[in-house]
């Protein structure tokens, strides 16, 4: 199982938010403090909690509702996928609690029917508090109970058989005492167009789909907590066998030496005029469980690299790594059947560039051809490159109004991954504002934009692209702007074209057809081409002079669509005093690199070196 659609409302940063997710891996990014963590926290809240309703447990307070909008209740439904040939763990199933159905009033001697309700995810809160207004205990004898203890029966193969899309429920909300109720539901149906069944309580969620959630601050004692639900608890208990004589023998050599060592403190205690227990008890003490079949809740984990220490002594990096390996080993060798979940924030925190890569990879192990499901944040690019899978990105911002907002896109083929596989591009997923240049001319472009901002536009800064979350992305080519165009209009990133003037003759035509502009914008282009006495110059003032006005004019026009063309190529923006910069250089880029390491610190003559007209008009434009 997946979980294909994560809804939230009225949480933390979140106002209201569909979050659409795939099997296999998807990859949250977004700017510090636009709401990742709060997603991760919202299915944390669902699924690695024992129990998510207990009333004296803090997981939800006044301050987790959006705004302090406590006349409204915080709901998050996970809606969960079942794959077509995915089998159900009904050994684990049936050793879950049973659970009450809402059903048609019974009839004696027939099985009641389920009542069917709809839930529109459009407006989810609304339709999730009907669900939540039908109490147990209220509707008589509309409902039926599923007793996983006559398994012989088949009840649990009767109701989920045929199942593959489930829905889990939670809701908090502030009562008039001012404290916070809340509630669970399972819902489940046969496919994503039938209507739901109502389950009042969801204690088989986590044999549903088995998760791993490890946030940004790494506990290992929690993440790694042992009991019967949890999945290292289960891990555990797979590799012990209670009946085992060497266990049995071990664990009474080992309670005569313990009786022995605290024979001394066990005869003080009880000679001391200061009673520790009630009358007619005794106290004792031992190292070990004092039966077999508590003896897994016992373990520790000692990580030996070139110190023997526990887990929990370890840097944050060994933790995640150890926790995520331990989770992959528990859904290949013990968790057979079903699906899981791994849920990982910022895993690039603590880990060295070629950690990071190592850990990429055992995320990828994990996925075992996309039969399980990994949810990660992170700022990292070495999470976000990749060539061995299809990826979900998930960008997440704040908007002032909305709260926290997503915006989804995938990189499927090699042309769309070839963005993903350059490190330095996956800035942009993080920016408010990306221009695009070709090459070298990026570093051009941040020389200028300095100048810009220390000498003309003074309020800004010298510094003020980074300041104000820009991003200058060097895309490899003419031919490449399209594809970058194509991913930053749909993730909602606002974003510019910068291309010297050859872009006119050779790319502009494919960038226009690839990104999908409506035809009169080709349309003029070719107007212009098919003039007799146009010809491929790679200078606007090489054209005839009664060309150079019609082609400036439509210049002009493309920066309304963010497009800037420069009106010669870069090796023309040197001046002829560049050349104690550039001379002995033959690349473009190199040229660029050594010329801006030399004027960073001497922007007062930059004009002295660089034509830079055509750079300001696109500053001027994008910093407004």
């Amino acid at each position: 199982m997946y979980i294909k659609e994560i809804l939230i409302n009225n949480y933390r940063s979140i106002k209201n938010l569909n979050l659409q997710l795939e099997p296999g891996k998807n990859i949250i990014v977004g700017k510090n403090n636009s709401g990742k963590s709060n997603i991760v926290k919202a299915i944390d809240l669902i699924l690695g909690e024992s129990s998510p309703t207990y009333a004296k447990t803090d997981n939800v307070n006044e301050n987790d509702f959006h705004k302090g909008n406590i006349n409204e209740p915080i709901t998050i439904f996970l809606h969960i996928i079942r794959n077509s040939d995915e089998e159900l763990d009904y050994d684990n199933l049936y050793n879950c609690f049973g659970f009450y159905i809402h059903t048609e009033p019974k009839k004696y001697g027939q099985i009641p029917s389920p009542v069917l309700h709809k839930i529109d995810f459009n407006k989810i809160s609304d339709d999730i508090e009907c669900l939540m207004n039908i109490d147990v205990d209220e509707v008589g004898n509309r409902k039926d109970y599923i007793n996983p203890k006559k398994r012989t029966d088949h009840p649990l193969e009767d109701q989920f058989e045929d199942k593959f899309s489930f829905g889990l429920a939670f809701q908090a909300r502030m009562n008039e005492e001012g404290q916070i109720e809340k509630k669970l539901r399972l819902l489940y149906r046969e496919n994503e167009l039938a209507d739901w069944i109502l389950s009042f309580s969801a204690s088989i969620r986590n044999e549903l789909i088995q998760s791993a959630i490890i946030p940004a601050f790494r506990d290992p004692q929690n993440e790694l907590r042992i009991n019967t639900y949890s999945w290292f608890g289960k891990l555990l208990k797979s590799h012990i066998k209670h009946d085992d004589p060497r266990l049995l023998k071990g664990f009474q050599s080992f309670k005569k030496i313990s009786d022995k060592i605290f024979e001394s403190l066990k005869s003080a205690i009880l000679e001391n005029s200061i009673k520790v227990a009630f009358p007619g008890t005794e106290i004792s003490f031992q190292f070990n469980p004092d039966t077999k079949v508590d003896i897994f809740k016992s373990v520790l984990i000692y990580i030996n690299d070139g110190f023997n220490s526990l887990l929990k002594d370890k840097g944050s990096g060994i933790q995640s790594i150890v926790t995520i390996g331990l989770f992959s080993y528990y859904t290949r060798n013990v968790s057979h059947k079903g699906s899981s979940l791994l849920a990982v924030e910022e895993p690039e925190l603590y880990l060295h560039p070629q950690a990071r890569k190592v850990l990429s990879d055992r995320f990828n192990e994990f996925l075992d051809g996309n039969k399980n499901q990994i949810i990660v944040t992170t700022h990292s690019p070495e999470f976000i490159n990749s060539t061995k899978e299809n990826l979900n990105l998930i960008l997440i911002r704040k908007d002032l109004k909305k709260g926290t907002i997503s915006k989804n896109t995938s990189f499927a083929n090699s042309k769309e991954k070839q963005i993903l596989l350059k490190t330095q591009n996956s800035e942009m997923f993080f920016a408010d504002f990306v221009v695009l240049v070709e090459g070298g001319d990026k570093f051009i472009f941040e020389l200028v934009s300095s100048y810009y901002g220390a000498k003309i536009n003074t309020k800004l800064g010298k510094n003020w692209i980074n300041e104000h979350n820009f991003s200058i992305i060097a895309v490899g080519g003419k031919s490449e702007f399209w594809k970058y165009h194509v991913k930053l209009t749909e993730l909602n990133i606002k974003h510019a074209v910068m291309a010297d003037f050859d872009f006119l003759n050779k790319d502009l035509n494919e960038f226009f057809t690839k990104s999908s502009y409506p035809k009169i914008w080709k349309d003029k282009l070719n107007k212009i081409k098919s003039k007799p006495n146009y010809q491929p110059n790679k200078q606007l003032k090489n054209h005839s002079t009664d060309l150079i006005p019609i082609i400036n004019s439509f210049i002009t026009e493309l920066r309304s669509k963010s497009i800037f063309i420069l009106k010669n190529e870069l090796e023309n923006v040197f001046k002829p005093k560049a050349h104690i910069y550039t001379d002995g250089l033959s690349g473009k880029e190199e040229k660029a690199i050594n010329l801006t390491i030399n004027l960073y610190e001497h922007l007062d003559d930059l004009e002295d070196y660089l034509e830079i007209e055509d750079f300001l008009t696109i500053l001027e434009k994008i910093s407004k």
